[in-house]
């Protein structure tokens, strides 16, 4: 079987079509690319320094001040350490099963697809996701060719996927809105009422363009030669964006998305909306088993309050919401609650993190390792065959 990599719609012989990441892809989970070439830079050494300052600024920020001004890491420790080990294992399972589900999506939407490989891709690709910035999408396409799946098949499903993920996360938060309004008893809930009002709106606007986006061709063609125009009177937008061949490629966009959708709806919905709404239990049981009371914040008003902090939460600034998402967590779910359970809040955000974010970059790494070194040992019987 052929190893190399080949990026659909490049040419084999040059580096046209691969992506920054691919090299440094390839060389983490052991193929070879075509071509001796190194691809071109895309952005310069100093915004490549830029972005890391950046980066390690909001990193400092958000663990050594912010956080321990909230609450401090002895309590936050306390808070972890008084965990049953029964809550322990159930949260580890919980996370487990979080993986599973989140790697079905892929599954749902790709017809053929079996449950092991969409599952076991899923971590792997987002530990080179955690190496490799944007390695995550092309990694996958990668690690689901043995599979029989091809990348331009994968980059229309995961397109699909990602839109049926989108309209999910701008949608949700009006079922957190309708949970806070008959929450009246709940003075928490009535402060953030104006704030989930506003939010669900923005969300639903957004998300009614994309539905027109999506019903109509002509808008569709329209938006994309839009974006073409203003690309290209703008200098410095030519100068860091490719906007050639936007209408085509966003109409075909949408006859796939709406295609895929319409085939695989129920499965496609199921899949995202227990991985949107187990994101939201998983983070609720983190801050029970960190001592959070249930008579601090019901299910209900944590999974309203879990809708609103990931709709306002949805684009991170640093690779892998590292920092930005603690911090947007911990923030949103601390003015629910008395400032005596600050810690177990801030708490279960860290461990709800690490089991969402480190458990599976940690799981990856060991199934990439293990592929590894399963085709070190395959690769001498394969010379010895040819031989």
């Amino acid at each position: 079987m052929d190893s190399t990599f080949r990026v659909p719609g490049g040419d084999p012989n040059t580096t046209e079509g691969r992506s920054d990441s691919e090299p440094l892809i390839a060389s983490t989970i052991g193929i070879e690319l075509d071509g001796a070439e190194t691809p071109s830079e895309k952005k310069s050494a100093w915004m490549r320094f830029a972005s890391i300052v950046l980066t390690v600024a909001i990193l400092y920020l958000v663990f050594f001040v912010v956080l321990p001004s909230i609450a401090s890491y002895e309590d936050i420790w306390d808070a972890i350490s008084s965990m049953s080990v029964a809550a322990a294992i159930a949260l580890i399972v919980g996370g487990l099963l979080l993986i599973a589900v989140t790697g079905l999506q892929l599954a749902a939407a790709l017809e053929g697809l079996r449950f092991l490989p969409a599952v076991i891709t899923q971590p792997m690709s987002s530990a080179i996701g955690a190496i490799v910035p944007g390695g995550a999408i092309a990694s996958r396409a990668v690690f689901l060719r043995p599979f029989g799946v091809e990348p331009a098949t994968y980059a229309r499903t995961y397109a699909a996927s990602a839109f049926s993920v989108t309209s999910c996360v701008l949608v949700m938060p009006s079922v957190g809105l309708i949970i806070f309004l008959l929450a009246s008893q709940s003075p928490d809930a009535r402060d953030m009422r104006t704030l989930a009002l506003i939010a669900a709106l923005v969300a639903l606007v957004i998300a009614a363009v994309m539905l027109v986006m999506v019903s109509s061709a002509a808008v569709c063609r329209w938006v994309a030669r839009t974006g073409t125009a203003i690309v290209a009177k703008s200098a410095w937008l030519s100068g860091k964006l490719q906007a050639s061949g936007w209408e085509v490629a966003v109409a075909q966009w949408r006859e796939d998305t709406v295609q895929i959708v319409r085939e695989r709806r129920w499965r496609l919905g199921a899949s995202v909306l227990a991985a949107y709404w187990g994101n939201g239990a998983l983070m609720i049981a983190c801050m029970y088993a960190c001592g959070l009371p249930y008579s601090a914040m019901s299910i209900l008003i944590g999974l309203a309050t879990w809708s609103l902090a990931r709709l306002l939460l949805a684009v991170p600034l640093t690779p892998g919401g590292v920092g930005v998402l603690e911090l947007g967590y911990a923030a949103v779910f601390t003015a629910m609650v008395a400032d005596v359970f600050d810690e177990s809040v801030v708490a279960g955000v860290l461990l709800y993190r690490a089991l969402t974010y480190v458990l599976p970059i940690f799981l990856g790494g060991v199934l990439i390792l293990i592929t590894r070194l399963r085709g070190t040992r395959e690769r001498p019987h394969h010379r010895d065959a040819e031989q």
